[in-house]
């Protein structure tokens, strides 16, 4: 059976959804289609048009805006308006999307991955372009690498008649060309255990998990991607982060690894954005505190989706039901004033 998403997290974390069956085999394989008829943007100097000041992709990470300073604006992001978006990843240069759209922009009902186009990064973004996921259960958070050729995305697999969650993995050899997908050993279902929504950032992977290590709330957790998609030295995100009775969820990291966005749970309410920093990234994340106004609101819920590699504009979903669960979900931007 097809199950929303957002409903299934709310009810893993608030411990009243019944958890998955295990599966004997996970070598499970789809063919995405020739998905990207465009190479993907790879920024260049190419200057691009910002809201706040000129904007250059940078060719590494060049940081604009500080850490933990506020968000002063926001808005809907331009041409998604009326989109029932529930997760979005941008290419480096903002002007790829890769979303998670719910019905009718498929004419079908569930969610499905699609990408949008723009020309700058304060463009109107045009039509949907379906990814060509050959599965019938949902699907969220294309997660993709700067060269396009990797993507880690959430689905489905199905099990004992149900539908499970978990992260898989895709490959292409070259833009345009076709993804080959499965799911890794490190996500493979198991008993009590949920993976979701992945954040990919070079080499190192975030999501989230409930059932891990026996955790009974949904918990941030990482790993380091190596060839073909194995993610290995898989462990909880530290410090602070997951030592609350509530559940932490969809994870977004700054392009320097030191600044980390994620929702916390509040069942039965309006969830909202925390962020957390740390020194250096062999450090831990620690004292997490509210995002506030005006992305966080009090008669809404939110949670990140994107950080731009600048660190000046977070993309983030919002829903104007308690704890995001049953939408409608919308794109919203978030600016800071760079110094």
């Amino acid at each position: 059976m097809r199950r929303r998403h957002v409903s299934l997290l709310l009810s893993i974390a608030s411990a009243s959804c019944a958890l998955m069956a295990s599966a004997g085999c996970f070598d499970v394989r789809i063919s995405l289609g020739d998905d990207d008829p465009q190479p993907p943007h790879d920024g260049g100097a190419t200057p691009l048009d910002s809201a706040s000041a000129d904007v250059e992709v940078p060719d590494g990470y060049v940081p604009r805006c500080n850490h933990g300073s506020p968000f002063q604006s926001e808005r809907t992001v331009l041409g998604l308006e009326s989109t029932s978006v529930v997760s979005a990843r941008f290419s480096v240069d903002e002007r790829t999307a890769y979303l998670s759209v719910g019905a009718p922009q498929g004419g079908t009902s569930g969610f499905d991955l699609y990408t949008a186009e723009r020309d700058t990064a304060t463009d109107a973004f045009g039509a949907l372009t379906k990814l060509s996921v050959s599965t019938n259960t949902d699907d969220y958070w294309p997660t993709v690498a700067a060269d396009g050729l990797t993507m880690f995305f959430e689905s489905g697999v199905p099990i004992d008649g149900s539908i499970a969650n978990t992260i898989w993995f895709a490959h292409r050899d070259s833009v345009p060309g076709t993804f080959t997908a499965r799911v890794p050993d490190a996500f493979a279902i198991v008993p009590t255990r949920t993976d979701a929504a992945p954040y990919l950032l070079g080499s190192s992977l975030y999501w989230m998990s409930i059932g891990r290590e026996g955790a009974t709330t949904m918990d941030l957790w990482t790993g380091e991607v190596g060839a073909n998609g194995v993610v290995a030295q898989v462990r909880p995100v530290g410090g602070t982060i997951n030592t609350t009775t509530a559940g932490e969820m969809f994870p977004v990291v700054s392009a320097d690894g030191l600044e980390l966005f994620f929702t916390r749970e509040t069942p039965g309410s309006f969830d909202d954005i925390e962020v957390a920093a740390r020194v250096n990234t062999s450090g831990e994340f620690a004292n997490a505190v509210p995002l506030g106004l005006p992305v966080d609101s009090a008669s809404s819920s939110e949670w990140p989706s994107w950080i731009s590699p600048d660190d000046c504009r977070l993309y983030f979903i919002r829903s104007d039901s308690p704890n995001g669960g049953y939408g409608p979900w919308h794109l919203w931007v978030a600016e800071r004033a760079k110094p």
